[in-house]
């Protein structure tokens, strides 16, 4: 793929960061107290944070992969909180066009991994209630929805939502997936799942997600490493 503007802006800065840092600490004495010493500092760390950060790399790659046609033909993925009989579908949201950044479609680089967390991103686990199998593909430290969303699936109890909930992409083999005749996806509370080890799931958007299944569990495309980096 060619590479964008910003793309090829970034590695020309990166190749010039080390002398340019180097000539600035040999050559340069600035007075941090002065006038001059400030606005030149403020500027630098700016420009770093903004041009010459990991974070700011990976969120633009995220945005690139996203809106750049890397994913053939996006297409809605219908999310369920709970599923019951009768029950219509709680919220439908464009997985790669959420600009809330809810259901774990939030861009922010997740660099801490609490303790509490228990599973991660190609683990393919099993809803105790529901029965339903498929593969974690993304995570939020505590609910992230509508409040319409959240008082459906939890009413009054707050507690529920400061828990860590997970994106799973469903088996299309499970009767969720069928009834529904759309790939689906549920946002499921993390006391509601159990690991599934050496199995495998079908979805037709799999491939989106992941590069391949080693056996025990699917290893993710770049684009979700860098979002998840310590999974």
């Amino acid at each position: 793929m060619p590479l964008t503007y910003r793309e090829a802006v970034q590695i020309g800065l990166l190749l010039a960061c080390v002398p340019l840092q180097y000539m600035l600490t040999m050559n340069m004495e600035l007075d941090q107290s002065s006038s001059i010493g400030r606005i030149f500092s403020t500027d630098f760390q700016n420009f770093r944070d903004n041009w010459l950060s990991t974070e700011s790399w990976a969120k633009s790659a995220m945005i690139h992969v996203l809106m750049n046609g890397i994913f053939p033909n996006p297409v809605p993925i219908m999310y369920y909180g709970t599923i019951g009989e009768n029950e219509s579908p709680a919220h439908e949201v464009l997985r790669f066009r959420q600009e809330r950044g809810y259901f774990t479609a939030s861009q922010g680089i997740r660099w801490k991994r609490p303790s509490h967390l228990h599973f991660r991103i190609g683990q393919v686990v099993k809803h105790r209630s529901e029965g339903y199998t498929g593969v974690v593909i993304g995570w939020d430290l505590k609910a992230s929805a509508s409040e319409t969303w959240l008082f459906r699936e939890y009413g009054d109890l707050q507690a529920l939502r400061s828990w860590p909930h997970y994106s799973i992409l469903v088996d299309e083999r499970d009767p969720i997936s069928t009834a529904t005749m759309a790939p689906e996806a549920t946002y499921v509370v993390q006391q509601e799942l159990e690991l599934m080890p050496n199995t495998e799931v079908q979805h037709s958007m799999l491939g989106n997600f992941f590069v391949a299944y080693d056996g025990g569990q699917y290893i993710a495309q770049d684009w979700l490493k860098n979002l998840y980096p310590k999974d």
